[in-house]
């Protein structure tokens, strides 16, 4: 870098020191303000962005232009070094910066909001010497377009991709002494998947939701999963999201008694009624309950249903659930007769909210649910897994 900066010396005053270039500064000269000939001379850093201010003084007017030289070479410098001064890894994701998809949260499924332009198009970010490359494709060959990322440094591969709107998978390999795969599959009507392999160990998990699986496996999202997803989508804040949804669900919870499941249970029997019109008003009635009814549709064995009751139901639960960006309330009024939300929170670092749970399931199942709060961890563990059994819950 020294070297860069010699050919400037000759325009400067004989005894003007220069200083290492490893600290990022520049020499900047103008003429002293008391009006002598003498020149001055000030260290002015430069900014991660390569910009350097440009201080005048009063001059003569023979070296008004050998400064302005100085000056102008200086800030051409500062442009280049600041370059050179910024970091490899880029601070934002290329599906991200570009903006070409813009996802979204959807009853805690990833789908794809909007897509800039339907075109087959490619972007891509690094020189293959890079320390980190990434690639970014859409492809109109499916009736959604499909969203293909990756990123690929050193140590480790990230693979994204999303078929159809609401099909993921996601994928990242590491390499070396801490080698580890994290594998995240989603597809529709499906449990959300989530194995996560370390050193020759693997580990599965199911859930219905991002929520329940954030909810479920706190400390195994907070270390593997959610790290992936800010990097793809920085501005969801998964982690403030699930915490003040299970504010609002704790809020939530006195006011409610279950009578959602209730009033369903009757309602999604008249379905099956003779009568058309008996049907239609049944479902009319089903859908006036809003998102809380999901919860429950989703606990019924398909093979206990009519042909007439399946068809409808399943038309009934995507519009409930269609276009509807997921917010703390919206999921608070999703989940609260939530059974397995519930038995989840019996597990909670803190007994207050153990508590409440232990009382909102004493009204779904009243006669027959007990649960101790104020068990250690293990035992909880053990009693959770109980209950599951007992009530066959999914």
């Amino acid at each position: 870098m020294d070297a860069l900066v010699r050919p400037l010396l000759p325009m400067c005053a004989e005894n003007t020191p220069l200083t290492s270039f490893a600290e990022l500064s520049i020499l900047l000269v103008w003429g002293n303000p008391s009006g002598n000939h003498s020149l001055g001379s000030s260290w002015i850093p430069i900014t991660s962005a390569g910009f350097c201010p440009l201080f005048w003084g009063r001059t003569r007017r023979g070296d008004s232009m050998k400064q302005a030289s100085v000056g102008v070479l200086a800030c051409c410098l500062a442009a280049v070094l600041g370059a050179f001064g910024r970091a490899d890894e880029p601070k934002i994701s290329l599906l991200a910066k570009t903006g070409w998809v813009r996802l979204q949260l959807v009853l805690g499924r990833i789908e794809v909001a909007n897509i800039a332009s339907s075109q087959t198009r490619t972007a891509t970010r690094g020189e293959p010497d890079d320390d980190v490359q990434e690639t970014l494709t859409i492809s109109s060959a499916t009736t959604i377009p499909t969203v293909r990322y990756q990123k690929q440094s050193n140590d480790k591969t990230l693979t994204f991709a999303i078929v159809n709107g609401q099909q993921v998978e996601l994928r990242r390999t590491t390499v070396g002494s801490d080698r580890s795969e994290l594998r995240f599959k989603q597809s529709p009507r499906s449990d959300l998947l989530l194995e996560v392999e370390r050193n020759t160990k693997k580990n599965t998990y199911r859930s219905p939701s991002l929520w329940h699986l954030m909810l479920e496996e706190p400390e195994v999202c907070q270390r593997e999963l959610l790290p992936v997803l800010k990097w793809l989508q920085p501005q969801w804040r998964l982690k403030e999201f699930i915490n003040r949804t299970e504010d609002e669900l704790i809020l939530t919870a006195t006011a409610s008694d279950f009578g959602t499941a209730r009033a369903a249970r009757r309602l999604v029997a008249r379905l099956d009624n003779a009568d058309y019109r008996a049907r239609q008003a049944a479902l009319n009635d089903l859908r006036s309950l809003g998102l809380g009814l999901l919860p429950y549709l989703r606990q019924l064995d398909p093979t206990d249903l009519s042909r007439e009751q399946r068809q409808r139901l399943s038309r009934l639960e995507t519009e409930l659930g269609a276009n509807a960006s997921d917010t703390p309330q919206r999921m608070a009024n999703w989940l609260i007769e939530d059974e397995r939300i519930w038995l989840t929170l019996l597990e909670h670092r803190e007994q207050a909210v153990r508590k409440i749970a232990v009382s909102h399931l004493g009204k779904r199942f009243p006669k027959t649910f007990a649960a101790d709060s104020s068990a250690d961890p293990e035992t909880r563990l053990r009693q959770v897994a109980r209950l599951k059994a007992k009530y066959q819950l999914r």
